[in-house]
C-alpha cells in the first residue's frame, strides 16, 4: 500500500518584480545625481563666462581711459561750430568759456525770446548784463546753467 503524503507546496511567492523595483531605484539614483552633477557644470560654465565678460568690460573701460583723468570728458567746440546753432531751432550758446545747448530751455526762458540773442556766439556779456541794465542772471539760473552744459569753448 503507498501511503500518499500529502505536502502543503506552496510555491514561494516574493513580492512581484522586486528585482526590477531596485533597478528602477538604482537608475533615479543615478539620475538624480547625474543631474545635479550636469547642473553644477552649466552654472560653472555660466559663472566663467559672466567672469570673462565683466573682466573684458573692465579692460576695455581702462583701455578707454588712458591718459583721461577721472573727470569727465571735455567736448572742444570751436567758434565756428558754435556759431551753426544760432536758431531757436538750434541754439548753443556760450558763457565764460563753457558752452551750452539751451535749445530745449528756450520755451521755459523767463525773460521769452531774449535768450535767443546769445545763441550761436560768446554770451558772456549777456548773460552777467542783461539787456534793459537788468543786472547779471540770479545764482539759480547760473546752477541751471550745469544741465545744458555740452563742452568748452576752443
Amino acid at each position: 500500500m503507498t501511503k500518499i503524503i500529502k505536502k502543503n507546496i506552496v510555491p514561494k511567492v516574493e513580492q512581484p518584480f522586486q528585482e526590477e523595483k531596485q533597478q528602477i531605484a538604482n537608475l533615479q539614483k543615478d539620475s538624480s545625481m547625474s543631474i545635479k552633477v550636469f547642473s553644477i557644470a552649466i552654472l560653472s560654465v555660466v559663472i566663467i563666462l559672466v567672469g570673462a565678460l565683466l573682466l573684458t568690460k573692465t579692460n576695455q573701460n581702462t583701455e578707454n581711459t588712458k591718459g583721461i583723468s577721472s573727470e569727465k570728458q571735455i567736448n572742444k567746440i570751436t567758434k565756428e561750430e558754435l556759431a551753426k546753432h544760432s536758431t531757436k531751432d538750434t541754439c548753443w550758446l556760450a558763457i565764460s568759456g563753457k558752452v551750452y545747448d539751451v535749445t530745449k530751455y528756450i520755451s521755459s526762458h523767463p525773460g521769452g525770446e531774449a535768450i535767443l540773442e546769445g545763441c550761436g556766439k560768446d554770451a558772456t556779456d549777456l548773460f552777467f548784463n542783461r539787456p534793459g541794465g537788468k543786472g547779471s542772471h540770479s545764482p539759480s539760473a547760473q546752477r541751471l546753467l550745469s544741465q545744458y552744459e555740452i563742452g568748452e569753448l576752443e
